[in-house]
């Protein structure tokens, strides 16, 4: 039979499968059930979920002008869709424009637009489809806008999700590159079929390919190339134009805005057990130098573009016992330290383009 899952599943009752309780075979195929769904599910949260200050990611150009950049983990080879909702303005309702998704992964780009949906206040959807098997860890998100003449767009929010699968998993071996997940049909684990130990050998590195599914902590991106700001008020809202949205994450320079990036989520106690479970971030440099430290991890790159860095974790970079960590990106002066964060800059980037970070994420099993 296929390799079905039900949505949600029915977990198995911890108290029935413990020492000295018979096998039975409604909890082995409720675990399967599980399993399956497991891979079908994990990793399709939100990958990118960012608000923007109304009215600064905002565009009046008529040719297509990159905004933001995101880079986000994929959730497995088989996930092939890439969902995206978007929440915005369109200042007159009869003036539409465009907004582009792109999404590169192994120098392979696909690509989805809105057009003709755009007019007033727009909340819409569209899905970047590939073709074929991801085969990579890491995608690369470009959004795009442009405006009709005479017009502006403004996004407010944005979110994307990789799409999860639906109900049978494909047939044959599954995968996120290296890690390999063997699905199992539901007449495998009925009454009266045979329980070899190739299907707990099976079982149990399906699991450990699901732990080792990468759960992102934080995503962000500056918004580039945006237009001024409208005088007057917004046309729908009644609020007056913002400060121009930020632009880049630095440290030491001019014209910031106090703040930080940070987020709290745990960090569970069976990683540092496993060498295989691992955390990285991934951030992309205008030019020039950064360093910072994460995780008590002090990262250093240099050149313009994206770097990924594995982040080592320690006695010192992780409170094991605390029900969450503090996760985000500090001054390498003062890692031990709290208040003293990375901030968020307002300003264009200019004269100050270089040592500047204008993408970030860090991500984890």
């Amino acid at each position: 039979m296929a390799n079905s899952f039900t949505s949600p599943p029915l977990l198995t009752d911890p108290g029935m499968v413990v020492s000295g309780k018979p096998i039975r075979a409604q909890e082995i195929n409720r675990l399967r059930d599980s399993v399956n769904y497991g891979f079908a599910h994990a990793s399709t949260s939100n990958a990118i979920s960012q608000s923007f200050q109304d009215q600064s990611l905002v565009t009046d150009q008529t040719s297509l002008q990159t905004m933001c950049e995101w880079a986000i983990p994929t959730a497995s080879d088989q996930h092939r869709h890439l969902d995206v909702y978007l929440f915005g303005v369109v200042n007159a309702a009869t003036l539409g424009g465009e907004i582009k998704i792109t999404v590169e992964i192994n120098s392979v780009s696909h690509s989805q637009s809105l057009t003709s949906s755009l007019s007033g206040t727009f909340r819409d959807s569209l899905t970047v489809d590939f073709s074929s098997s991801i085969g990579a860890d890491i995608a690369y998100v470009t959004l795009e806008m442009k405006a009709a003449s005479g017009a502006q767009i403004y996004i407010n929010d944005i979110m994307m999700r990789w799409r999860p699968l639906s109900s049978p998993l494909a047939t044959g071996e599954l995968s996120r590159q290296s890690s390999k997940f063997i699905p199992s049909g539901a007449n495998r684990t009925t009454a009266q079929q045979a329980l070899s130990s190739r299907y707990g050998v099976d079982l149990l590195n399906n699991l450990d390919h699901l732990r080792r599914r990468p759960r992102i902590l934080i995503t962000w991106s500056g918004v580039q190339n945006a237009s001024p700001a409208p005088t007057g008020s917004h046309p729908y809202t009644g609020s007056p134009p913002p400060a121009s949205g930020e632009q880049y994450l630095g440290a030491g320079l001019a014209n910031f805005e106090g703040g930080s990036l940070r987020t709290n989520a745990p960090i569970f106690e069976g990683t540092r057990e496993d060498a295989n479970l691992k955390f990285f971030v991934i951030f992309k440099v205008s030019s020039g130098t950064v360093r910072f430290s994460c995780l008590n991890n002090d990262v250093t790159a240099t050149g313009a573009g994206w770097h990924l860095v594995e982040l080592k974790l320690t006695e010192e970079s992780v409170t094991w016992f605390n029900t969450v960590q503090d996760i985000g990106l500090n001054d390498v002066n003062d890692v031990s330290t709290l208040p003293t964060f990375i901030v968020v800059g307002m300003s264009p980037l200019g004269s100050n383009a270089a040592n500047q970070i204008t993408s970030l994420s860090i991500f984890g099993a």
